[in-house]
């Protein structure tokens, strides 16, 4: 299982947090993190900080141990920007 910390959609300049989750016996777990299918880190959590609109994107995880390995759904991360209003002199 992967999670989002906020939830999607999530705001641009903002902290994320993913996190990977399983469970299996053995308990000892190699993560791995992936965006659109690149390997990111071999982790069991992703910080993002600040994170910005290049940042979106789809996340899952994947977790290993001797008996095999297995990959969490996929989080199609989506990151909203703010909008600015010119004014304009008149």
């Amino acid at each position: 299982m992967i999670s989002c910390t906020p939830s999607n959609p999530v705001p641009e300049h903002t902290k994320v947090t993913l996190t990977c989750k399983a469970q299996a016996y053995p308990t000892t777990i190699t993560y791995a993190i992936y965006k659109d299918g690149v390997l990111l880190q071999d982790s069991q959590s992703l910080v993002l900080h600040d994170i910005q609109l290049n940042n979106k994107g789809k996340y899952y995880c994947t977790a290993r141990n001797v008996f095999g390995r297995r990959t969490s759904d996929i989080i199609d991360l989506s990151v909203t920007c703010k909008l600015l209003l010119l004014s304009k002199s008149v």
